[in-house]
């Protein structure tokens, strides 16, 4: 779980000025889904983009599509990297006002447990809310960690959005992820795969399963 980035990139600044008229920028742009600039810091930006473009170059990608750019839909995380706020105002907000709360509830519930009372299926009830709250926070926690250069990010690609002259949408899932893999394997310390799974949903054990 990430922030959902569309990641542009050209082979060179020559070929940003061919195909989008834009000079003196860099060799390309990450975006958010609703089409803002997703980096505050250029210098970070363009690091990653360098990054992109030396995987493409040594997966041989250019030749292979026949183009000198890509727009690549991605998610990038950390998910604090873009959503600190998000995070901040919402996610750690609920988290820790839920497990304060419920860590008092319990705390009391067994107090009135100790004084003689039958607050067993109360108790077990706060118990498991106690600890849902507790999975609630290691979750998003898991996608979220410092940022101080690039190597603290991780960028996944799941889809060939366009390249020159074409747009993929035509291609199933399948043709993405195989394609990109050999993308992942050029960088690994800043490209992560997405795992995918084909399922057969005309097959009757599998929708019986569900």
């Amino acid at each position: 779980m990430g922030s959902r980035a569309v990641v542009i990139v050209c082979r060179d600044e020559d070929a940003a000025r061919r195909r989008f008229g834009v000079t003196g920028e860099g060799i390309g742009i990450c975006y958010t889904r609703t089409g803002r600039r997703f980096f505050d810091d250029t210098g970070l930006e363009a690091e990653l983009l360098s990054r992109v473009r030396s995987a493409l170059a040594a997966a041989g990608f250019w030749e292979k599509f026949s183009t000198d750019w890509v727009c690549l839909d991605c998610e990038l995380m950390p998910w604090s990297v873009k959503a600190q706020a998000l995070l901040l105002q919402q996610y750690a907000a609920v988290g820790t006002a839920s497990r304060v709360a419920l860590s008092e509830a319990v705390a009391l519930l067994e107090r009135a447990a100790e004084h003689g009372l039958n607050t067993d299926l109360l108790l077990a009830k706060y118990r498991i809310q106690k600890k849902l709250a507790g999975q609630y926070v290691a979750a998003y926690r898991h996608y979220c960690w410092p940022v101080h250069s690039v190597a603290d990010l991780k960028l996944a690609p799941f889809h060939i959005l366009a390249t020159q002259g074409e747009a993929h949408v035509g291609k199933n899932h399948v043709w993405h992820m195989e394609t990109l893999a050999e993308l992942y394997s050029a960088d690994k310390e800043l490209l992560l795969a997405t795992p995918y799974k084909q399922v057969d949903v005309s097959d009757p054990p599998v929708w019986r399963k569900g």
